[in-house]
């Protein structure tokens, strides 16, 4: 055994296999089914493992082989083979080329020559398994006998594994397709019943980022191969923000003559913006080779898939641009075929193209378009056929035709804007379009705008060697819209945007020729007759061989001419003529050729005054030395005023900063209004500005300086400007000017400009002179000076033309100084004009009207204000006044201001702003110091107030006009007065009255009014200081609990001013110490009224407090003296008792006595009858004089109330008197000592022994008068 081995093992590689080639070859045929024959060397090992290795393997007829392998290596595993099983372990295979050949049914020959009886087919499947096949440098090549052609497949590198022979297979590598790399992955399940075999499998590309998946059934009927599956076709994003993805899957089902795919969908872009499409194709490639695709989707937005979404929707011509380059992205197939796209509803720009049908049919370098046809915005149908040109460049040329119902919406949608297209009628165009990278054409063209048609051709074209692109365009029509021009040219601007690239040499220009010929002509809301146009420009030489309107909205035009080199030595002539009853239409026709001149815009609005017109122009131009002399001439008359324009140049008209220039202009004319208003100037017709002089020259050399001087005579008005204006080349203009103003009245000029001066008595003479000075957009005024009726003004200005990037305000400083200004009237800079001239509604002193349009435009101007005299109003000054002033056409503001006002300091500031209608005020006043005798009001020519005050108020307010800011107005503040005198506010009125009463006054109201006035009016109250804080609420300023620190007497109260009206209302009291004088329940006081107009309000005096204490004083005396009379009662009704006590104790005394002596005599008979009697006896006598102490103490003297009863009581009074208290009070008082009785006596006991004294009269007391007299109950 051990034997064996050895030989198995070593045998081998002594053992020639060559010589057993032939019956390798036979076994090797017996195995395939075809014939094997092995043409190179042969080498076999056993051991450890069977080996076979061959080389120049050919499987077939050797002349003709099917299979040709290079080298051959296999080897298997031993012990499978020894049990009959065959398990490849590894196989390799160099340069293998299978050659394959379709029959003409479309059969390969490699199923159709293989033997029945081949081993390999009687082998069961699964005791063959192949591990590992590598295949190195492979190829195959499949003739097709039907076409004749050979497809190869060859640098194929794989990896080929298999379970059994029965499958499942799986290979994986690379191969090149004819002449494309691809990487392919191949896997199978298994073959069953010799029918089918299930084949899934990927190919992706090297040269593109696509990815190829298939899945689905591999079969064989007649020898012929079939699949039947599902695709996918997947781009691949290269980088990781590419949203630009697509995909395709469907079905399909693939034979050896043609690929159909029932169904398929197609998705582009992101999920949240994807495009969907579905369809069905079919590829034909054997024969007639063609390829067919018919897709079709419900909607494309490419507002969100190439744009921002609705709210961002793409440009319709970077549109058109992407899919024309997405287009020209796609190979060009190398077959025949035809695409066709239906797609309802397609959002692009904002809009929706409605019925979208595109067919494609494949031509050399591009598509043919069988169809373009849609429906736009605008009820816009378009519709196109012709030939799409990729390559090598993008061309088109077909025919067009579009028709819209609604041209504005069409190009609105178009541009991406609202247009202002004046076509609004339906247009038609139609015509052969010829689109290629150096220009485009449209031949056969045929306008037709409401029933009106055009025809003829225009074109427009970029030379490829450079030079002057052209322009050409012929048109004759009956009627010719010349709008309906500008719309064309509009809608042939993208194509030209689209196709034609952009110059990167500026100094090209266009070439234009131009034929226009119409019986009628509209344009611009003009119409004429009998046009004729036949120009062109070329190479800076124009020819105009007609330019002639018989009737062009009212005006004659006849020009011809020939310029060579316009630009830059002309040499020719031209002349025409200019007769015009109406200038309006045909301002209106060179506005819309020229719309952004200066010039132009005031021709425009003067052209009413500038007819009739009759004009006679002329160019003459004579080359001299590689320059040229040139004249201009314009003589006529325009709206009766003499007009006279002369110009010369000598030198190069693109030197002309160097050339000698000379410019003249002369008007006259009776009216001057008229003149102006033929300047272009926007005054009003003024009769009494009389007639007008206009003179102005400029000449020189301009890089040098051209001389300028003007002369401008207005009646008795003359203005006059001299000075240089400096144009260098690539330099801004520089100029010097000094300007002189003198008119003896400045009125006429102002209600030129529609202003109602504020001062309108009289003449207003005015004088200004200014030294103007600028360099480009910066000007400088260094000095202007002038004088305004009785104002004298002077400062300076300076500033720049163009505002500060990022506004839109040109901004201005400078200083000015002024003698008089008026607050008000710079105000309506901001507020509108003649706003303070306005009238109130009854409900407030201030104008009503709503503010108007600010008067200023774009400036903005900051001033270092210095004024005399600042007026507030009328009467209302600040001396010495200094700001600083900034003016906007929104905002006034006065920061820092300070002078003089009333004698004191005044420091503050103030803004006016406007937003929209409405207007806002703010800001601070202080004023210290001020001298109260200029501020108070003077009733008879004296001030009422003296001293010093302090006043800090700040407010704000807004509205829509003056009074609404002043109604408004909130705020706050404080004021202080101090070491002052108030005049006509005697205090030492109060005494005088008060002694004039006790010497007999009556204590009337009327009375004692009368005579406190007298003593009030005839002295005055010094203070020292008087504070108290403001409040602003409303328009109404308020100042509460206002206290007056004076010596002599206490003054306070609160006073109010209604802004809205003027009207002050202010209640005070004034009230003084009585010292002796001072009652219980009253004050010496009174109260002081003010109302009506500030300025003179309207005093009243409250008298009522006074006299109410007056009253009451009077009351007290009475009462005091009263007391004292009682007072003296009460010690007389004292003595009285004590005399009376001390008679009952003596006569008391005498009675014991005589008892004592009889008792004494009979005291021994009786002595207990004695001292029962004597018992007896004292307590009747204790008893009799504790009764008599009793009735003496408790029995008042009533006096005689007679008098008093004849007065009315309180039980008969009615309940309400109608006599006040105090009159009541009087009465009693003047009635007292006359009916008041108190002589009143009481019984004296019958014991009493006679007095020496004289009678006294009955106590009263204070409850008796008050109850008696005045009707109040005693209390209880």
């Amino acid at each position: 055994m051990v034997l064996v081995l050895i030989t198995a093992l070593v045998g081998p590689f002594f053992i020639d296999w060559t010589i057993y080639r032939s019956t390798f070859e036979t076994y090797a045929s017996r195995v395939l089914g075809h014939r094997v024959t092995v043409l190179g060397e042969a080498d076999l090992r056993l051991l450890p493992a069977p080996y076979i290795r061959f080389s120049d393997v050919r499987v077939g007829e050797a002349e003709d082989p099917l299979l040709v392998v290079s080298r051959f290596d296999m080897r298997v595993e031993l012990p499978p083979l020894l049990k009959g099983e065959f398990r490849v372990v590894d196989m390799a295979l160099e340069r293998p080329h299978l050659t394959l050949s379709l029959d003409e049914a479309g059969r390969l020959d490699w199923l159709t020559a293989v033997t029945a009886d081949g081993a390999l087919a009687d082998l069961p499947p699964e005791d063959v398994a192949l591990e590992k096949v590598t295949i190195r440098d492979g190829a195959i090549s499949v003739i097709d006998a039907r076409t004749g052609e050979t497809h190869s497949l060859d640098n194929g590198n794989l990896s080929v594994s298999a379970r059994t022979l029965a499958g499942p297979f799986r290979a994986d590598g690379s191969l090149t397709l004819n002449g494309s790399a691809y990487t392919v992955s191949l896997a199978s399940g298994r073959i069953r019943d010799n029918e089918s075999l299930r084949l899934k499998g990927d190919v992706t590309p090297t040269d593109r980022p696509v990815t190829f998946s298939f899945d689905g059934a591999l079969s064989e009927t007649d020898a012929a191969p079939r699949f039947d599956g599902a695709f996918d076709i997947t781009s691949v994003a290269l980088d990781e923000g590419d949203t630009n993805t697509w995909s395709v899957d469907g079905q399909f089902s693939a034979d050896i003559a043609e690929v159909a795919v029932p169904d398929f969908e197609f998705r582009f872009g992101p999920e949240d913006k994807r495009l969907a499409m579905t369809g069905e194709a079919d590829l034909v490639y054997s024969g007639d080779r063609r390829f067919e695709v018919r897709a079709q989707s419900k909607q494309v937005d490419l507002d969100r898939l190439l744009g921002g979404g609705p709210q961002a929707p793409v440009d319709i011509n970077a549109a058109g641009q992407q899919l024309v380059s997405a287009l020209r992205a796609v190979p060009l197939p190398k077959i025949d075929g035809a695409l066709s796209l239906d797609v309802p509803a397609v959002v692009a720009g904002g809009g929706i193209i409605q019925n979208v049908r595109l067919d494609l049919e494949t031509m050399l370098g591009g598509w043919r378009i069988a169809r373009l046809a849609g429906r736009l915005p605008g009820r816009t149908m378009v519709a196109t056929q012709g030939d799409l040109g990729l390559e090598p460049a993008l061309t088109y040329r077909g025919a067009v035709s579009v028709r819209s119902d609604q041209p504005a919406t069409f190009f609105s949608w178009w541009q991406s804007q609202e247009s202002g297209a004046a076509v609004l009628e339906p247009v038609a165009v139609e015509g052969r379009l010829n689109l290629m990278p150096s220009g485009a054409a449209l031949d056969n063209l045929r306008l037709t705008v409401a029933g009106s048609e055009a025809r003829g051709g225009l074109a427009y074209r970029e030379p490829r060697g450079g030079g002057n692109s052209e322009f050409s365009l012929s048109l004759d029509a009956d009627t010719l819209d010349l709008d309906q021009m500008e719309t064309l040219t509009a809608l042939m601007r993208p194509f030209r945007g689209a196709t034609a690239q952009a110059s990167s040499d500026e100094s090209r220009s266009t070439n234009v020729s131009l034929r226009l010929q119409a019986r009628e002509v509209r344009g611009r809301g003009v119409a004429g007759e009998g046009l004729a146009f036949e120009a062109e420009y070329a190479d800076g030489n124009m020819r105009i061989d007609r330019l002639f309107a018989a009737d062009l909205a009212g005006a004659r035009i006849d020009v011809t001419g020939d310029v060579r080199n316009l630009l830059t030595a002309p040499s020719g002539a031209v002349s025409g003529t200019l007769d015009a009853r109406d200038l309006s239409g045909l301002m209106a026709l060179v506005k819309g050729v020229i719309p952004d001149s200066a010039f132009i815009d005031r021709l425009e609005k003067a052209a009413d005054s500038l007819v009739p017109a009759q004009f006679d122009a002329s160019l003459q131009a004579a080359e001299r030395a590689n320059s040229t002399d040139l004249s201009v001439e314009l003589n006529g008359t325009a709206g009766g005023t003499e007009v006279a324009v002369r110009s010369n140049l000598e030198g190069r008209i693109d030197a002309w900063h160097d050339a000698e220039v000379g410019v003249s202009l002369s008007m006259t004319g009776a009216d001057g209004s008229a003149v102006l208003q033929q300047l272009g100037l926007d005054v009003l017709p003024v009769e009494a500005i009389g007639e007008a002089r206009i003179l102005a020259e400029v000449s020189g050399v301009p890089a040098n300086g051209l001389d300028v001087r003007s002369t401008v005579r207005l009646g008795d008005t003359k203005i006059e400007t001299n000075g240089t204006l400096t144009l260098k080349a690539d330099e801004e203009t520089a100029y010097a000017l000094i300007g002189t103003l003198e008119t003896p009245d400045l009125t006429p000029l102002a209600l030129l400009s529609g202003r109602i001066l504020p001062v309108m008595a009289g003449d207003l003479p005015a004088t200004l002179t200014a030294t103007v000075e600028g360099v480009g957009t910066s000007l400088a005024v260094p000095s202007f000076s002038g004088t305004f009726q009785d104002t004298r003004f002077d400062g300076r200005l300076e500033g720049d033309l163009t505002p500060v990037p990022g506004e839109r305000n040109r901004r201005f400083n400078g200083e000015l100084n002024v003698s008089q200004m008026d607050l008000r009237a710079l105000s309506e800079l901001v507020l509108g004009p003649d706003q303070w001239y306005a009238l109130g509604d009854g409900s407030s002193v201030w104008p009503t009207a709503f503010f108007g349009a600010p008067l200023l435009d774009d400036l903005d101007v900051t001033l270092d204000l210095r004024a005399d005299d600042l007026y507030l109003d009328e009467d209302t000054a600040l001396q010495s006044a200094r700001a600083e002033f900034r003016l906007t056409p929104l905002l006034l503001r006065l920061d820092g201001l300070n002078g003089t006002y009333a004698g004191g300091k005044f420091d503050g500031n103030l803004s006016l702003r406007r937003s929209e209608a409405e207007g806002a005020a703010s800001g601070r006043v202080k004023l210290t110091g001020a001298d109260l005798r200029q501020l108070s009001w003077r009733p008879d020519g004296r001030a009422v107030v003296s001293g010093t005050g302090d006043l800090y108020l700040e407010f704000e307010g807004i509205g829509r006009s003056i009074a609404a800011i002043v109604a408004g107005l909130n705020g706050g503040g404080s004021f202080t007065l101090q070491d002052g005198t108030v005049q006509r506010l005697n205090p030492q009125a109060f005494l005088q009255v008060t002694r004039a009463v006790d010497a007999g006054l009556d204590l009337q109201d009327d009375k004692i009014e009368e005579v406190f006035l007298s003593h009030m009016s005839a002295g005055s109250l010094p203070f020292e200081k008087v504070e108290g804080t403001l409040t602003l609420v409303g328009g109404r300023l308020s100042a509460r609990n206002v206290v007056v620190d004076a010596e002599k007497a206490e003054v306070f109260g609160s006073a109010q001013l209604d802004l809205n009206t003027y009207d002050l209302d202010a209640d005070f009291s004034l009230k003084v110490d009585p010292g002796e004088n001072a009652v219980t329940g009253a004050e010496p006081q009174i109260g002081l009224l003010f109302e009506g107009p500030v300025e003179a309000p309207a005093r009243s005096v409250d008298i009522t407090p006074f006299t109410a204490y007056l009253t009451l004083r009077a009351f007290e005396q009475e009462v005091e003296r009263v007391e004292r009379l009682q007072a003296e009662i009460l010690e007389r009704d004292r003595l009285t008792r004590e005399l009376k006590r001390q008679s009952e104790a003596k006569v008391r005394r005498e009675r014991e006595a005589i008892e004592a002596a009889a008792a004494a005599e009979a005291a021994a008979q009786a002595a207990e009858e004695e001292r029962l009697r004597l018992e007896q006896e004292r307590l009747e006598q204790e008893s009799q004089e504790q009764e008599q102490t009793q009735n003496s103490e408790q029995t008042p003297v009533v006096p005689d109330t007679q008098p008093v009863e004849t007065a009315a009581s309180p039980a008969n009074a009615p309940e309400d008197d109608p006599i006040p208290l105090t009159d009541r009070i009087r009465a009693v008082l003047d009635a007292s000592n006359d009916n008041l009785d108190l002589t009143g006596a009481s019984a004296a006991p019958e014991t009493k022994p006679a007095s020496e004294l004289p009678p006294l009269d009955g106590p009263i007391t204070i409850e008796d008068l008050l109850s008696g007299q005045f009707g109040i109950p005693a209390a209880q």
